[in-house]
């Protein structure tokens, strides 16, 4: 499996090399470092001179990533750097994977946003919004421990598929699974209609049923925030749907992508 790592060399995008060293003591994996480049072109240059300059300091970048990285990762694991010329961080990146099909994962740091940032959108938040890859967002503060507790919070929508999709991340890494449905909104099953699909389920190393019914009194985001803080769970996983208009997503920001920016543990976010 290939874990896309791209850092901007602060110290802020430690934070997600230090999440897929753990992931990799785990599992199994390919870690595909990946930092943007952008080289200004002045203007009295040649093509000539630009391709040049642009070759020097590719390679140079490539050399800084190497070992940028390898202070964070253990000897022997598994890697491999690229270094692409962009502007655009979040767009680069998506068209690298786009190229790039065998990318399973994205596991990217996230120091948090501001009042314009979250209106207009920072690369993490951009990625959860927009990538078919999923992104595994990881607060800039995230400090190293094993992955043993993962919490899932569910709508019931399209469920049996979403299931696969996240025992396909937990399991491999033997972790216990955590599974939160709030009932309330209109259509949706009842706890009791809940408690009774979801015991159909079956995972190897056994998971934990949370049902409330909140019924329109409190924010959805209030409840999952506090089930974080009440099970703790080393990763967080949320489905998104990103066909959302535009306007919708400057007054009404993604739950996955308002949460990528508080929790204090890694958000891993799928498109629905």
């Amino acid at each position: 499996m290939t874990v896309l790592v791209p850092t901007d060399f602060s110290a802020n995008s430690r934070a997600g090399i230090r999440f897929a060293r753990q992931w990799a003591q785990q599992q199994p994996l390919n870690l595909l470092f990946l930092h943007v480049l952008h080289v200004a072109r002045p203007p009295a240059w040649t093509q000539k001179q630009f391709e040049a300059q642009l070759r020097f300091e590719l390679d140079a970048a490539r050399e800084k990533l190497a070992a940028f990285a390898a202070s964070e990762l253990p000897v022997g694991q598994k890697r491999s750097f690229v270094v692409v010329p962009g502007i655009s961080p979040d767009i680069t990146i998506l068209d690298f994977c786009r190229k790039r099909r065998s990318i399973d994962y994205i596991c990217i740091s996230t120091r948090g946003a501001g009042k314009l940032d979250k209106v207009l959108g920072t690369n993490t938040g951009n990625l959860i919004t927009q990538s078919p890859v999923p992104v595994l967002a990881v607060p800039s503060g995230y400090r190293t421990r094993p992955i043993h507790k993962v919490l899932y919070a569910t709508d019931l929508r399209n469920f049996t598929r979403e299931f696969r999709r996240v025992t396909s991340f937990s399991a491999p890494l033997q972790a216990e699974l955590d599974i939160y449905y709030a009932a309330g909104e209109r259509g949706q099953p009842s706890v009791a209609d809940a408690e009774k699909l979801l015991s159909r389920f079956r995972y190897p190393h056994g998971f934990r049923l949370h049902l409330s019914d909140y019924a329109g009194k409190r924010k959805l985001l209030d409840d999952i925030r506090k089930i974080v803080r009440l099970l703790r769970p080393e990763v967080t996983i949320l489905f998104t749907r990103q066909s959302r208009s535009v306007l919708r997503k400057i007054f009404a920001p993604s739950k996955a992508e308002t949460l990528s920016f508080e929790l204090k543990a890694p958000l891993l976010v799928l498109k629905k």
